[in-house]
Order: C-alpha cells, then structure tokens, then sequence
C-alpha cells in the first residue's frame, strides 16, 4: 500500500470519527426530541455510508496486509450494520419499532466484539496500535453487551429509555476507538514506499474523489442538523406547523400546585359544552417519545386522543379529554428510580373537576407503552377513582393486583412487541384474574409496539368504554 493509501485511510477514518461524535452529542443533547429532526433520515444515511465506505477501506486492509481473521470478522461485521440500518429507516418512516430491532443492536455489539478479539488474537496484534484497538473494542463491547443483556430482562428498564441511552454510549464509545486504528494508520504511512502500479493509482484516485464528495456533503447534512439542534435546544416549546394542527382542538394549559410542580397539559372540552351538564373524564397517558415541555408531543404519542378528537366520536361519545405531558427523565409512577409525576396528575384531575362538571363517577384512564405503565399503576394504587382502564402495551406489578379487581379493564398488546414485551400485559391479566377480576384482553399475533391502526378499527371499544360507570 501507498502513503497516499494511508493518507486516504487516515483522512475517512478521521471522517467517521467526526460524524460518530457529532451525532452522539446531538443526540445526547436532545434526548428523545431527536427523532423530532426533519433532517434525521438524512444524517442517518449520510452516517450509514461513512461506516461502509470505512468498513471497505479496512478490509481492503486487512486483505492486503493478509489478516485473514480480522478480513472476514469485518465481513461478517457489515451484515449486521446493513440490517440495522434497513430497520431505522422503517422506523423513521413508521414510528414502529420492529421485533428485530433490538437483536439487530446485539449482533453489531457482537460482532464488534469479534472483530475486536480478531485484531488480538491473530497475526494483527503485532501491530501495537491495532492490538490496543482490539482491547479497546473487545472490552467495550463485552461490557455494553452485559448491559443490554440485563436490561431485556426487564419490561420496565426497556421502556424507561435505558437501551436507547446505553446505544447511545456504546456509538460514542466505538467512535473514540477510531483513534486507534488512525494511530496504525499513520505508523504505516511513515514506513510505507511509492507505487506507480496504474491498479493502486486509480484505487488512491477513487478513494480521493469518494473523499471530497463526502466532505461535501458531511458538511451540508452537518451544518442542517447543527442549526436544526440548536434551534430546538433554544425553543424547547416549539411546535411545528404539522403538530400545531393536530393539537389544535386541544386548549393548551398548566397546573401548578401549592409547592410549585407544575404539569403541563392538554384539556379538549366536549363539543357543543354546556355547564349545566355533566360529563365523563377520559385520562389519556402518552408514551416516553411524549415527554418535554412543548404541552404538544403526547397527544401524537397516544391513541385515544387521535380516535376521540374525530368530530364523529366527539358528537358520540361527550366528554373532557385530559392528556398531560410528562417532563423528561419523568414516569407516570411506579418507578422508585425516576422522577414520578402520578401525584400531579391526581391533582390535577381534582383540580379540573372543581373547574368544570365532570362527573366522578365516569373517570376513565387509558396509556400508551409508558403510559401503559402508568394506567396499571394508577388503577393499581388508586382504584377507587376510575370507572374503567385502557392500558396498551404496558406492563404492571402483579402484586397490585387484588386491587384492580373492581376496576374493569381492556388491555391490549401486540406479540411481536420488541419495545414493551407481550409478557407485561399477559402478567397483569393472569394476576387479576387469580384475584377473582375478569379483565378482558386483546392481543394482535402479527403486531409489534404501534397498535394505532387495529385499535382505531376496534370500534366496539369506545362503546365498552363509556358504558363504565362507578358505584
């Protein structure tokens, strides 16, 4: 290989290292609001190509150096990467998180992994820097491996956000290895020679011209999603045009208690109000994509909301909707680790019935994933208060149980759930009806987290629903 090789080498490594670390910080920076970026699927393709054109260039490599371990672990190494990437794109189109997608994280950690151990344990690790990086990728990758192991094992910490944090910190991690292999790199442009070989000029000259183009357009994708983050990160209640719309029917409030908390809400009236009436209470609890402080994200995050805003269900079934929005690293309860906010939301219910004629009898609580979690928890903890549950895709605590028993309940989950596992809603269920209850359950073969559609076409649950009065 030539200097001009390494120097090539040298300058994409260095690429994808910048990329890697830009968008760990991004991301970092905004949380969950970075899916909220239009320029995501831009900067995820964009970013997807960096690690391909590196991953060739390395093996390219190791073929010539004659690392054959390390060569065919990087083979194997671009499989999972490629899958993984077709799933983000179905994502950032769908808002569905597949049933794959989490095992798809386990073969690029694993296979990180092995790529590491290869570049120890082979003909590589004579190379300082390439055995260091080996190190560096093989413990990095047994420990966040670990962690992933252990938080599938729990419901809870799968849908607090856990596994998208440790992602996060396994990308940044990765990308810092990359010093290493630049380190190699340019030890081998101090010893390498000159080859005029037409073959090598032409490989230099293409990797050149694949250079200047991504620089390009690393920079035009960087710049964009550096102004979007910066702008959001400087309007934390920014809501877009398209958001802006669909909240619309839903007035815009805030709660703030003796203490100071304060919870951010939306309330939708019924249509044609008349104070002199009373009308059921419908508690819609969003998932974690929801949390903020732009009082908009949760009412796309929820089901409910969507279906009762329709102006032929407002004219069929009156009533308040009240669907507050939970701040971020918050849950709706039941979590000693997080900050919970269950105890505003209860407030804020009593509040609003001093407002307004609610009828106490008539309060139903319904959520989604996180929400999900928090509807268990409150028919758990509180269940004199409501009439009636719609817990979708969540996960309880068996133990509350016998407290549910007088509450009834449809809960819904799809068995392909990679986010929020089948086995939290089908606990719940057996528990409540060991406890003498008769819950009644729905559970898609074919669906994953997103039960938007089959929920929306399940128009015999709003009938259920508002029929639910309590003595």
């Amino acid at each position: 290989m030539t200097r001009d090789f390494y120097s090539s080498a040298i300058f994409f490594t260095i690429m994808y290292l910048l990329v890697g670390l830009f968008m760990s910080i991004i991301s970092f920076a905004l949380g969950e609001r970075v899916l909220g970026l239009q320029s995501l699927a831009s900067s995820a393709i964009f970013q997807f190509l960096m690690v391909l054109v590196w991953l060739l260039i390395l093996l390219r490599y190791y073929h010539y150096k004659q690392y054959w371990f390390p060569f065919w672990a990087g083979v194997v190494f671009l499989a999972p990467h490629v899958f993984q990437f077709v799933l983000l794109l179905d994502f950032l189109a769908t808002y569905e998180l597949s049933v794959y997608y989490y095992p798809s994280v386990y073969l690029v950690i694993g296979m990180n992994t092995l790529h590491g151990l290869s570049l120890i344990f082979s003909a590589a690790g004579k190379r300082r820097w390439l055995k260091l990086a080996g190190i560096f990728m093989a413990l990095s990758g047994l420990i966040m491996l670990s962690f992933f192991i252990w938080g599938m094992g729990s419901v809870d910490i799968r849908a607090s956000g856990f596994l998208s944090e440790v992602q996060l910190g396994a990308s940044f991690i990765s990308s810092i290895g990359l010093v290493f292999f630049i380190l190699n790199f340019r030890n081998e442009r101090q010893m390498a020679g000159e080859d005029s070989a037409s073959r090598q000029q032409a490989l230099v000259g293409t990797m050149n011209a694949v250079g200047f183009i991504a620089m390009v357009a690393g920079l035009f994708v960087g710049v964009r999603v550096a102004n979007e983050s910066h702008w959001m990160l400087g309007h934390p209640e920014y809501v877009h045009e398209a958001l802006a719309e669909i909240v619309a029917p839903f007035e815009a409030r805030t709660y703030v208690n003796g203490q100071g908390d304060g919870l951010r809400y939306r309330l939708m009236k019924p249509l044609d109000y008349d104070s002199t009436k009373q009308y059921p209470l419908v508690i819609s609890l969003h998932g974690s994509g929801g949390r903020g402080s732009d009082n908009a994200r949760q009412i796309v995050t929820t089901i409910l909301p969507q279906i009762l805003v329709k102006p032929e269900n407002r004219i069929k079934y009156p009533a308040f909707l009240f669907v507050p929005q939970c701040p971020l690293n918050s849950w709706w309860g039941g979590r000693s680790s997080d900050m919970e906010v269950d105890f505003l939301v209860l407030e804020c219910i009593l509040a609003l019935e001093k407002e307004f004629p609610i009828d106490g009898k008539r309060r139903y609580v319904t959520g989604v994933s996180m929400g999900g979690y928090g509807t268990w928890h409150l028919i758990g903890t509180r269940p004199e208060l409501f009439a009636a549950a719609v817990p979708i895709a969540g996960a309880g605590n068996p133990a509350l149980a016998p407290n549910m028993v007088d509450v009834p309940v449809w809960a819904f989950h799809g068995a392909k759930d990679g986010f929020v596992a089948v086995s939290g809603s089908r606990s719940m269920i057996e528990a409540i009806k060991k406890a003498g209850g008769n819950p009644h359950y729905t559970e898609y073969p074919d669906k994953a987290h997103n039960l938007t559609e089959p929920i929306t076409n399940t128009p015999e649950l709003l009938d259920w629903l508002f029929a639910q009065k309590r003595e």
